[in-house]
């Protein structure tokens, strides 16, 4: 898009968009996945809104592929997702492989749960 002020307010959007869809809930499950994206120059981080079997688009960031699940983008945009809800609100977040690392204490000092699919040679701990 070329209009560079609206850009600039593509989060905002977003997240007004979201409170208006999420408020009164006072669950929500969200889904947070990487997806390549064109020839795989890019990679397209998208929150979706898990609703009655499908999953409703909420939120998503596109990144060059250098920057496939890096702490700092992941920050951001769970910022920006965060904004979106009311306080109070259980989130539950599930992800994909692709959000590991530094992603599970951003999740976890935010108070969410998460769920995740882990790669094979992971370790788990249960505290």
């Amino acid at each position: 898009m070329g209009n560079r002020h609206l850009q600039n307010e593509v989060s905002t959007i977003f997240q007004r968009i979201t409170q208006k869809i999420t408020r009164g809930m006072s669950r929500v499950v969200i889904l947070i996945d990487w997806s390549a994206y064109h020839a795989s120059r890019f990679q397209l981080l998208r929150a979706s809104l898990a609703c009655d079997g499908r999953s409703l688009p909420l939120m998503s960031c596109v990144v060059p592929s250098s920057q496939t699940a890096n702490a700092d983008v992941h920050e951001r945009f769970l910022e920006s997702l965060a904004e979106c809800f009311s306080p109070g609100t259980d989130v539950i977040v599930i992800t994909d492989a692709g959000f590991q690392g530094d992603g599970f204490q951003q999740l976890r000092s935010r108070g969410w749960t998460y769920i995740c699919r882990v790669l094979g040679n992971s370790l788990l701990q249960c505290w």
